[in-house]
């Protein structure tokens, strides 16, 4: 099925000019065939900016506070982060604001927590931004193999040296949620002190099994955290959209719905592996979260929660 077309919206003064596989184009490309690939019938629109401060909180706040005329996006994927440090306090208060207002206004938000292990590029043990944020769903990374009938055989965690694995651990500027009281979040690492846990789920991103991408005509694998978030992100359009056609809305914040179903069959633990710095284990982790998500299971419940409200 041929996906609808993709929208392409400039900020910033920024221009969609293609400079080839070895630019920013990949990760454009990856985002838009993820999403498109698991949810062909979305309107979706990719929203580029400059590689600024500026331009971070601009296409942020362009995707949740839509436009005269435009319709509210209902799911945000975003796989451009950086390390707690790296990331201005001015950055940080603004986007944490659009983000909380985004959940009043049903928009789901996902960013993947990164492909650098437990530091993130640094010399600390800290997660990305704004996968740490208590509205951003933060996507892991796992290594899955299928077998000879195409069935899940193995789920690791994704770990190809330190600066080729998932990203993870526990946040030095957001406290610990309500929500993550009860999954044994560790104190982080450098300060001993409680944080918000990263990542909440996680999916395939090792590059040994990633995902096939054409990139200005060049054709590509690439795996990485990139790689989950939009590919959720598709899932959660579909899962929109059916929710829509029964009169219900998005399930906002998603965060707190989801850990409060943990034990369910919607979640599938994660058990083997680490990102330098954090050990994967029996239920949440600061390696894989929650583990990989059953779609047909997460919907079959958002479907069941809302319908019993009345």
């Amino acid at each position: 099925e041929q996906p609808n077309p993709l929208r392409i919206v400039e900020v910033g003064g920024v221009k969609n000019h293609p400079k080839g596989p070895t630019s920013g184009d990949t990760e454009n490309a990856l985002d838009a065939i993820q999403m498109q690939s698991i949810a062909p019938k979305a309107k979706i629109s990719m929203i580029i900016g400059p590689n600024s401060d500026r331009g971070f909180v601009d296409v942020f706040e362009r995707g949740i506070f839509p436009k005269n005329g435009e319709g509210q996006n209902s799911v945000i994927s975003a796989s451009w982060g950086l390390a707690e440090h790296k990331q201005t306090p001015q950055v940080v208060n603004t986007l944490s604001m659009a983000f909380r207002q985004a959940t009043i206004r049903g928009v789901q938000i996902l960013a993947g927590s990164g492909d650098n292990g437990a530091r993130s590029r640094s010399n600390t043990f800290q997660p990305e931004f704004p996968a740490s944020d208590h509205n951003v769903t933060g996507v892991g990374g796992l290594k899955m193999i299928l077998d000879e009938k195409g069935k899940l055989s193995t789920a690791i965690a994704w770990n190809e040296g330190e600066a080729s694995s998932t990203g993870g651990g526990v946040s030095k500027i957001f406290k610990l949620p309500s929500w993550q009281r009860d999954f044994n979040v560790p104190m982080n690492k450098d300060t001993g002190l409680p944080g918000r846990g990263v990542p909440d789920i996680s999916t395939n991103a090792a590059r040994a099994t990633g995902f096939p991408v054409r990139v200005d005509g060049a054709d590509i694998v690439i795996g990485g955290t990139s790689a989950g978030a939009p590919l959720y992100g598709g899932m959660l359009l579909n899962f929109n959209a059916e929710l829509a056609s029964r009169g219900l809305n998005p399930i906002t914040p998603l965060n707190p719905w989801m850990y409060a179903r943990a034990k369910t069959n919607i979640f599938n633990d994660v058990t083997t592996g680490h990102n330098h710095g954090y050990e994967s284990g029996k239920g949440w982790d600061a390696v894989t979260g929650l583990g990989w998500v059953d779609g047909r299971a997460m919907l079959d419940a958002m479907i069941a929660n809302q319908s019993t409200r009345f």
